[in-house]
């Protein structure tokens, strides 16, 4: 498998409740949609042209490497009758904007009347996710810290909670310097300035989620214990709740 098609590819199977909080069935809207296959074979979408079909992310989206005017970029397909809490991906493309040297680059999100499907398409990013470059390249734990504890406060600034922060959804836009960006805000929160605490489902990928957000009552300090687990399994070579249950 090459680095285009391990870009994308999500190695955290495990997550605490499959229902994630970014889906939401709409019975309405999918019993007026017409049926499709689950996989679609795409030559293009929109005005871009696709390139070819990466490994799926999950079992929420299709991946494909898209081209326009010779430049790459990343489409999301989610699957029919699947909705994401498109009110802040919105706003993350608003926020990629001001601040797109911590967020993936999102150029553009929404409902594609020809496949059925809701779509994000965002900046193709060539050196993979966190997990894959750590292993393949010479990279400094300290500079990790340093862009990912970066990135996690300017998020915080817009009041977005990211909380499902682990190696595969953080990408390596350079190597030197390192220039780590936030992927995959799907169960993101977004909260209020005067609001500190989020009352909402537990979801997440529980090797690196907080112990409150097993409550569904968190604040943004799950990100920064999200944060955490992913030095200490860097530095260690390990999860520290590798091989166990999620119980």
């Amino acid at each position: 498998m090459d680095r285009e098609e391990r870009t994308y590819v999500d190695t955290d199977k495990t997550y605490i409740d499959a229902d994630k909080t970014y889906v939401e069935t709409n019975k309405a809207q999918s019993e007026s949609r017409p049926q499709y296959e689950e996989r679609i074979n795409l030559k293009t979408f929109k005005d871009f042209t696709v390139i070819k079909e990466l490994p799926a992310i999950g079992g929420e989206a299709d991946a494909y490497l898209i081209k326009k005017s010779e430049q790459l970029f990343f489409l999301k397909l989610y699957r029919k009758d699947i909705n994401p809490k498109l009110d802040v991906l919105e706003k993350i493309m608003e926020i990629s904007r001001e601040i797109p040297e911590h967020v993936v680059r999102v150029y553009d999100v929404g409902f594609d009347n020809e496949t059925g499907r809701y779509y994000e398409i965002t900046e193709y990013v060539k050196y993979g996710n966190l997990r894959e470059a750590y292993g393949n390249y010479k990279i400094n734990i300290d500079d990790i810290v340093k862009e990912l504890a970066g990135a996690i406060h300017n998020l915080h600034k817009y009041n977005i909670i990211h909380r499902d922060l682990k190696p595969t959804n953080i990408l390596v836009r350079e190597i030197n310097p390192l220039d780590l960006i936030l992927i995959d805000f799907g169960i993101s929160s977004a909260t209020s300035e005067d609001m500190s605490k989020v009352l909402t489902t537990v979801k997440g990928t529980f090797q690196y989620s907080a112990p409150e957000t097993f409550s569904g009552y968190f604040g943004k300090e799950v990100d920064w214990w999200s944060l955490g687990m992913i030095v200490y399994e860097f530095l260690t070579g390990s999860n520290p709740f590798k091989g166990l249950s999620q119980q």
